[in-house]
């Protein structure tokens, strides 16, 4: 391994390179094509180690340690290989890329670089160039190990359903299916052929059979009903939703899911109910304190999203999303104390996480709300600038521009995001308030 590897992909690496070797094939419904290729280094002693080299920057240590890992387990794959995997799956998609390209040339013969160089494209969305990485590692002529026919299965199988080729999907997945038996994951993927098929009894069929094997995976009604829940078109979801609440192995996930939906239709007061509905046992969970904290604030009641977002973050001082909520809550007091706090709760959420949208665009909303239009203005523009917003980000711009006499812009951007999927706390009043017009 003659390359450099950068500090940033070094530090990269380190921040989840631990969590991208933990999860081994079949445990899950998120396997993927190289969770059978690495299955074997993940228990390499000197693979752990290089993990640590890695997550102390000494790329030096790293490599020896990879190197001397495969000539003691030669089954494992090569040292660059499981070095481009680990950088891939901490973010690095183009550095990995690099490294493999770098491979490629020293070991033309090695079907693995291509399974990888799928993989990425495959999550990077780019169909075409992974079916033709996947086929290049069949060309290649090489005897496949049985770990190599899991990762071309699960390969092709996920591209061909990306490219909506069933029938393709329907093999590898069979194929996946006869080699791993006694595992959930490929029946899982299945019943997701079957799911985007829209056979949707077949596909709650499927999934209930994988559910039988892993009793972790989602409610088969729950993951169909969040699956429609994308298709605003689809009036089956809520039909769903209200059938996985009635099973017996209904969840908390089931009850978030679909009391988020509730308030994502603008049926704020429906999913208030429901709220109070959900048991005891639910409710003193995190998660459902914090939804109802928020179905409190959907319905305009601040004093109790307030007393909610205050509970958790006292109790959970590094729970970002509390905070920020709370902010959001305390910025609409009349109350200067309760104000600057929301400034201040703010400015230490984007002090800890400076490139997350959500926490920059509160921050902004909170200064054009203390009137420092100017300050909201440079925050929101730079944002807008580099991605994409929300359509929580895009009612803050939008009433950024009303206050400053651009109506028409304003109209544009508000009429733009309530054909969003996505919350926002506004989204009835501003559709009540366009009907109008």
């Amino acid at each position: 391994m003659s390359r450099k590897i950068t500090l940033f992909v070094c530090v990269l690496v380190c921040a989840l390179v631990q969590e991208s070797f933990s999860a081994g094939p079949g445990q899950s419904a998120s396997v993927t094509s190289v969770s059978y290729l690495f299955a074997k280094a993940t228990a390499v002693v000197e693979v752990k180690l290089a993990v640590e080299s890695l997550k102390k920057k000494d790329l030096v240590e790293c490599k020896r340690l990879l190197v001397e890992a495969k000539d003691l387990n030669p089954g494992i794959p090569a040292p660059d290989i499981i070095l481009a995997q680990l950088i891939f799956e901490a973010g690095g998609a183009g550095e990995a890329i690099s490294v493999l390209d770098q491979y490629a040339i020293e070991a033309p013969s090695d079907p693995l670089t291509y399974v990888l160089l799928g993989e990425i494209a495959l999550k990077t969305r780019r169909f075409t160039d992974a079916w033709l990485h996947s086929e290049k590692a069949i060309a290649l002529g090489v005897k496949p190990t049985e770990e190599l026919r899991l990762a071309l299965s699960v390969l092709q199988g996920e591209i061909a359903l990306n490219r909506k080729q069933w029938s393709v999907a329907e093999n590898a997945f069979g194929e996946w299916a006869k080699l791993r038996t006694d595992e959930a994951a490929p029946i899982w993927a299945q019943g997701k052929l079957k799911l985007l098929q829209e056979d949707f009894e077949g596909a709650k069929t499927t999934f209930a059979k994988a559910r039988g094997i892993d009793s972790t995976l989602p409610q088969p009604q729950f993951f169909i009903a969040s699956y429609l829940s994308s298709k605003p078109e689809n009036d089956q979801c809520e039909e769903w939703y209200r059938d996985g609440l009635k099973a017996k192995d209904s969840t908390m996930e089931n009850w978030q899911g679909y009391i988020s939906w509730l308030v994502s239709r603008g049926r704020a007061a429906d999913a208030g109910k429901l709220t109070e509905r959900v048991s005891k046992e639910f409710q003193e969970k995190r998660e459902m304190r914090f939804l109802g904290a928020l179905v409190a604030r959907y319905l305009g009641k601040n004093d109790l999203a307030e007393k909610g977002f205050s509970d958790l973050h006292q109790q959970f001082p590094d729970d970002v999303e509390a905070a920020d909520q709370l902010a959001l809550v305390l910025v609409e007091s009349t109350e200067e104390g309760k104000r600057a706090r929301a400034q201040q709760l703010s400015e230490a959420n984007v002090r800890r996480f400076p490139n997350q949208e959500v926490t920059i665009a509160t921050a902004a909303w909170i200064q054009f709300k203390l009137g420092s239009a100017d300050i909201a203005d440079r925050i929101f523009s730079e944002l807008a600038s580099k991605t994409p917003v929300s359509p929580q980000t895009g009612y803050y711009i939008a009433q950024l521009m009303k206050a400053r006499g651009k109506e028409e812009d304003a109209k544009k951007i508000l009429e733009a995001i309530v054909k969003q999927p996505g919350n926002f706390v506004q989204r009835k009043s501003v559709l009540e308030a366009l009907e109008k017009e």
